[in-house]
C-alpha cells in the first residue's frame, strides 16, 4: 500500500507546479525553474521524514550538471506546525561550489494535506543555468518563529 501511494505521489509530482523559495543566500536566486522536469540518465528515490512530515521524491542527473526534482510533502501530524520540503545543493558560482538550500514545497493545509514540486536547472534542451551537484531533501516542521529539519537525503 504505502509502495502505491508513494509511486502515485512521484506520478502527481510529476506534473503539479513547484513554488521554490529561497532559505538560503541571496546570491544563489534563481537556480530552479518551477513546472518543468524531465527524466535523466541518473536518479534517485528519497523518503525521509521527521515528525508526521514526509517528503518522498526522486532527484534525476546527467553527467553535464542538468538536474530534475520532483516529489511530494506530507503533512501527517496534528502539531499546528507547517511540512516543508527542502533541497540543498552545491552551485557553481564565481568563487567556486557553494552550498545552499531552497524551500522545494510547503503542505500548509495542517494534517492530511500534501503538495507536490518539480523543478529543474535548466530551460531549455542544451544547458543554460546553474551548474549543480551533491542535490538532496530534507524534511522539515516549520512555526512562524523557526524551521527546525532532518537529516539530508
Amino acid at each position: 500500500m504505502a509502495i502505491r501511494v508513494k509511486a502515485a505521489a512521484l506520478a502527481l509530482a510529476a506534473g503539479a507546479g513547484l513554488a521554490l523559495t529561497q532559505s538560503g543566500t541571496a546570491a544563489a536566486a534563481g537556480h530552479w525553474v518551477p513546472g518543468l522536469h524531465q527524466s535523466h540518465d541518473h536518479s534517485r528515490d528519497v523518503d525521509t521524514g521527521m515528525n508526521g512530515v514526509e517528503v518522498h521524491g526522486r532527484i534525476y542527473w546527467s553527467d553535464i550538471y542538468k538536474i530534475s526534482i520532483a516529489g511530494v510533502v506530507q503533512d501527517n501530524a496534528r502539531d499546528g506546525k507547517g511540512a516543508v520540503a527542502e533541497v540543498g545543493y552545491y552551485y557553481q558560482g564565481s568563487n567556486g561550489w557553494t552550498w545552499t538550500t531552497r524551500t522545494a514545497a510547503k503542505a500548509s493545509g495542517g494534517y492530511g494535506s500534501s503538495t507536490q514540486f518539480k523543478a529543474r536547472n535548466y530551460t531549455s534542451g542544451l544547458h543554460n543555468g546553474v551548474w549543480m551537484k551533491g542535490v538532496k531533501l530534507r524534511a522539515c516542521l516549520e512555526t512562524s518563529q523557526a524551521r527546525v529539519c532532518g537529516a539530508w537525503r
